[in-house]
């Protein structure tokens, strides 16, 4: 009888959403893969809480950290870890993170108010998290100030997407809002440009393009891409030449080439001053 009541009690809090909400904070909360956790380790040390390991052995540099930090390590089984982080790809390694400090939208302006440069990331409906970690990793490589998503229109911040970030997610400013074309126009406000990526007759060549100072690249979906909402909204549309048969690159890969070349015009544009 108290398994039926056991069983009943789960049953009404995954209906009411309550039980997938502690889920997702734990899992929010994960880094997995060793270089991953190696990276963050490096870089931030400060957000781990502790580190969780399944099987023996662990690499010197890691090791260190560790104890140069005063961090717990705590020993699990292959199968412990993987149910705890969702998946098996761990590679037997995670990194439980304090908790996660997400910017408001009001923070982040305050924090931007004195920069005469920044180049900020927005997606727009990227919900793969591969790709959404794999952009946060080509911002943090290209000094993107920040990155910005809609709360109900993207990927949650899951060990996938930590893992595909290689620890980026924990250097990089994060901003959540519930309105992107809003958020545009309060960026406006501060000085800011803003430039969609869309293949439309439209779209300027991204390498004649001269970025602002200030500058938001908005990144859409790959299968509807950046919204019509948006694209109104934006100052400027741009696309990427293409020189193959295939006539586009996935979201992640475009990132990075349009961060690549926007960072390369400002740096040029510093050179002849």
């Amino acid at each position: 009888m108290n398994k039926v009541i056991c069983w009943m009690y789960l049953i009404e809090l995954l209906e009411n959403g309550i039980l997938w909400s502690y889920m997702e904070k734990s899992s929010d909360r994960l880094v997995i893969g060793k270089h991953a956790v190696t990276e963050l380790l490096r870089r931030a040390p400060k957000r781990v809480e502790k580190i969780l390991q399944a099987g023996k052995g662990l690499p010197e540099e890691i090791s260190k950290v560790i104890a140069t930090n005063r961090l717990r390590l705590e020993q699990l089984s292959f199968d412990e870890l993987s149910e705890l982080a969702g998946s098996d790809s761990h590679q037997g390694l995670a990194a439980v993170l304090k908790e996660r400090r997400y910017y408001s939208l009001a923070e982040f302006r305050d924090k931007l108010a004195d920069q005469e440069k920044a180049l900020i990331v927005m997606l727009d409906g990227v919900f793969d998290p591969h790709n959404v970690g794999a952009i946060m990793r080509a911002a943090e490589c290209f000094d993107v100030a920040g990155i910005i998503w809609s709360k109900n229109r993207g990927a949650s911040l899951t060990p996938t997407v930590t893992k595909s970030a290689a620890g980026a997610s924990e250097l990089l400013p994060l901003v959540q809002v519930s309105n992107l074309a809003d958020t545009i126009r309060k960026l406006r406000e501060d000085g800011f440009w803003s430039a969609a990526t869309a293949l439309t007759d439209r779209a300027e060549n991204l390498s004649n393009f001269e970025p602002p100072a200030k500058l938001i690249l908005i990144l859409g979906s790959e299968g509807k891409g950046v919204s019509n909402l948006l694209l109104k909204e934006a100052d400027f549309i741009l696309q990427a030449p293409m020189l193959g048969s295939i006539d586009s690159l996935n979201v992640s890969q475009a990132a990075a080439v349009f961060l690549y070349e926007l960072q390369r015009e400002r740096l040029k544009g510093e050179k002849t001053k």
